[in-house]
Order: C-alpha cells, then structure tokens, then sequence
C-alpha cells in the first residue's frame, strides 16, 4: 500500500486492480461515476461520499452505454452522502436528480504556499499535465502540443492520469 502526506495526514492509496482489501474506514470517497460502485459494495465502512465534479454522462455520446451508468450514480438510493466542488452542479444534483449535496469551494489556500524568488536559469518551471488521455473533453493532447512549444531548457513537463499512461499513438516529450 502507498501513501500520500499531506499536512500531517497520512492518506492510502492503492490499485484494485492487484489489492484485496479487508479493512474497516471511517469514510470511503467516489471521485468518479466508476468509482461509486466499488465505495458501495465495500461494506466495512461508516460513511460513504461521493465527490460529483462535473455532469460524467456528457463523458460519452449518446447511445453509450456508459453514459446511462454515469446518470444514474446521481439518485443512488442508498446512505451515500454527495459533495460537490460548484455550485452549478450542486443546483442540477437538486434540480435534476433531487439529491442534497454539499458545497466544498474548490480553490487553493495561498497561505499554504510560501513565495520564493526563483532563481532564473538555474531551476526548470514545472508544468502539470493532468487528465484522463482517452476523454476528449479533458483536452490533453491539445495540452501536449502545446507544451512541445516550450524551450525544453526551461520547463519540465509533468503528465498524470488516474489510467497511468497516454493514449496509445501519442509520444511523451522528452523533457
């Protein structure tokens, strides 16, 4: 099992793909349409969330499969508690689906980040490409083009994806 610290939390991580689990939580939290059956079917855990970041059907065109599975993980009849990041879906999780959700704003605590000059030419600005490669609304090809513009001297270029890997037919730049 791997953890990340944060502020003097420790949080699991883990992939269920090669992990059984057999442990009792105090929170299990969805943070994708997918992801909300495995937070339902665990059953050693006292509160289950799930985290609705944005409207998932529109993840797929109509006629998917996969679009009908992601609207209905909106009216899940069972003890799951949703939170979201905006008030747009907070207002259609109600109007849409009749489900109460709670409103966490979605920013970044400047405090938490201290200022420092950077020495130029000596340290590579780091740029985060983050997104699922394979969803064409994530636009993560056209923010690899983008980056291949960069001088290669002066950013280092980050690429993360909950699938781990880029689409198969697009080379990571070597930065």
């Amino acid at each position: 099992m791997n953890f990340i610290e944060f502020k003097n939390h420790k949080f699991n991580t883990l992939s269920l793909d090669n992990t059984m689990i057999n442990a009792q939580y105090d929170v299990l939290v969805a943070t994708l349409y997918s992801t909300i059956f495995i937070v339902l079917n665990y059953s050693k855990v006292k509160r289950r969330l799930y985290l609705v970041q944005g409207y998932e059907t529109d993840f797929f065109p109509y006629g998917n499969l996969e679009r009908s599975v992601a609207g209905k993980t909106y009216s899940i009849p069972f003890d799951v508690e949703y939170i979201t990041i905006s008030k747009w879906c907070e207002t259609w999780l109600k109007n849409k689906y009749n489900q109460k959700s709670v409103f966490i704003p979605n920013g970044i605590d400047l405090n938490s980040f201290i200022e420092h000059k950077r020495e130029l030419n000596k340290t590579k600005i780091r740029i985060l490409i983050e997104g699922d490669s394979l969803s064409p609304k994530k636009n993560v090809d056209e923010s690899f083009k983008i980056v291949e513009e960069l001088d290669k001297n002066k950013f280092e270029i980050w690429y993360m994806s909950y699938n781990g890997k880029p689409k198969i037919g697009i080379e990571l730049i070597n930065f």
